[in-house]
């Protein structure tokens, strides 16, 4: 099952917020609340949040 873009894209953008709120001393249990999910789902995003922003980041030393 395909997701329009702008849901996808917009999933994304949540995430993001997530992840910053989170890093932003915000408890999982409030950011779940705020976003009408669950504590779980909150640190599921947060743990791919960092390995996504850690892929994100170039190799310093990578040969062009």
């Amino acid at each position: 099952m395909d997701l329009p873009r702008n849901v996808v894209y917009l999933r994304k953008l949540r995430n993001l917020q997530i992840v910053a709120e989170y890093h932003g001393q915000r408890t999982a249990r409030e950011i779940a609340l705020r976003y009408q999910t669950t504590e779980r789902n909150v640190y599921k995003i947060v743990a791919a949040g960092v390995d996504e922003m850690a892929d994100a980041q170039g190799d310093l030393f990578q040969s062009l």
